[in-house]
């Protein structure tokens, strides 16, 4: 006690003392000022502890500072390199748009121009193709010599117009050659009829012609007549083909069912494959907990899947995440990692113990349920038969045991009293997040308390 108190006697010393001298009381006013000054210790160690990561949080958020006034100023000087190209760029943008609007109306009034132009042409060119055709015409009607001359000079500047006129990219430029191959093929137009009986008589001698043809026509009437009996025979031939193509058609039609046939199956096949054998593949309890655990880590380490992204789209986005993350810290110095390190060590070692606990929890309600289902449930009286004793019992076994009994009830009740002190002091102890076992001297009191019950029981 004085190595406690060294005044303890001296305070005392003259005194009457009212009470009687308690061994037990004495054991257990020590144990509390024990039990006080090892949480007096354990507060003073959480205070410094906590003085000392203060003091590295101080630090730490100085650093921080400092960097984020060396950003900002990069940054503004950043913004006004930045300001000045973007306003060099707009000024030779407007110049640039300047000149481009002097080209555009440049270039407007060239197409017009050439829509013009090429109207002209066009309209030259059915002008031409109709003059041609008539000269053609009062030609081959003239004289058979000259006129045939002429239809062979314009049927070979046709068939070597048409070739180039199609070779040519260009359409104007092909109809302005041709023009100007068929004047130089054709040369100076000559019409050889002056007259207009001429053209008369060409008519006359047309329709003496057409005449003749006439009655070649009649002349042909049993060809005609043989003609009819031959596509007679051929209209039965093709009856007969026709009854033969029918044929095969039922055939063809008798597969295309069989065909059918099959393919319904293969569509009942398809279902099952789509509604149990891929649904599967798909809804099975391992494909939901791997998109859950996806979706999990997208939002703990992204964000939240607003969008309802895909599992191939969220382990992409996961993965360039985790690669930008891994060259960041490529980067960093080796102090921010270590730092890093323990920070994501400590959160990782947090959330463990707190799954765990919650496990612990979740495994203790389960048991508190079934201890309270079987409190609740009625219990069930068996008749017992009334034991018969062997032996007569003696008086002084009868002592003896009495003194026994009330021995142990007695080291029971210190036992009980004992553990319950021992019970409080560990909740005094959890409420300051540290176990007793892993603090200088906690372990070692509890086991001297149980020590101190055995012997007390025995």
């Amino acid at each position: 006690m004085t190595d406690i108190d060294p005044g303890y006697f001296i305070d005392l010393t003259g005194r009457p003392i009212r009470e009687k001298f308690s061994g037990r009381r004495y054991v257990e006013q020590a144990r509390q000022v024990l039990r006080a000054r090892l949480l007096a210790g354990f507060y003073r160690d959480d205070c410094m502890r906590i003085d000392r990561q203060f003091a590295e949080e101080r630090r730490r958020f100085a650093n921080i500072e400092k960097k984020n006034r060396q950003y900002v100023a990069a940054f503004e000087d950043y913004l006004s390199k930045d300001h000045e190209s973007s306003m060099n760029i707009l000024a030779e943008a407007d110049r640039e748009g300047k000149k481009t609007n002097a080209l555009v109306g440049t270039r407007d009034q060239l197409s017009k121009d050439y829509g013009q132009i090429r109207l002209e042409v066009y309209q030259l060119e059915e002008m031409w193709r109709l003059a041609k055709a008539c000269y053609d015409f009062v030609n081959k009607i003239s004289t058979k010599s000259r006129g045939s001359v002429l239809s062979v000079a314009i049927a070979e500047g046709k068939n070597k117009k048409s070739p180039k006129i199609e070779d040519t990219r260009d359409e104007l430029m092909g109809l302005i050659e041709g023009f100007e191959r068929d004047t130089e093929h054709l040369g100076s137009p000559e019409i050889l009829l002056t007259d207009p009986r001429d053209l008369s008589k060409e008519f006359s001698s047309m329709e003496l012609r057409n005449l003749d043809a006439m009655i070649h026509l009649e002349s042909l009437a049993g060809p005609l007549q043989e003609m009819a009996s031959s596509m007679r025979r051929a209209q039965e031939n093709v009856q007969k083909e026709i009854g033969y193509i029918e044929e095969n058609l039922k055939n063809l039609q008798s597969r295309i069912e069989q065909s059918e046939e099959r393919a319904h199956r293969l569509e009942k096949y398809t279902d099952y494959l789509l509604h149990r054998v891929f649904r599967d593949l798909v809804c099975s309890d391992s494909v939901l907990q791997l998109r859950v655990f996806i979706e999990d880590t997208y939002e703990s380490c992204i964000n939240r899947n607003d969008t309802s992204l895909d599992s191939y789209t969220m382990m992409i986005i996961i993965e360039k995440t985790y690669e930008h993350l891994n060259m960041t810290l490529d980067n960093l110095p080796p102090d921010v990692v270590r730092l890093c390190e323990k920070e994501g060590f400590t959160q990782e070692m947090r959330i463990l113990r707190e799954a765990q606990e919650a496990a612990k929890k979740f495994a203790l309600m389960h048991r508190l349920l079934d201890a309270l289902r079987r409190i609740m449930e009625p219990t069930v009286k068996k008749p017992r038969p009334k034991p018969l004793p062997r032996s007569h019992i003696t008086r002084r076994t009868r002592s003896s045991s009495s003194r026994v009994v009330g021995r142990k009830s007695r080291a029971l009740a210190f036992f009980t009293n004992k553990c319950e002190s021992d019970i409080h002091l560990l909740e005094e102890l959890n409420t300051t997040e540290m176990s007793p076992e892993n603090k200088p001297g906690g372990a070692e009191i509890i086991e001297e308390n149980y020590a101190d019950c055995r012997e007390k029981m025995s």
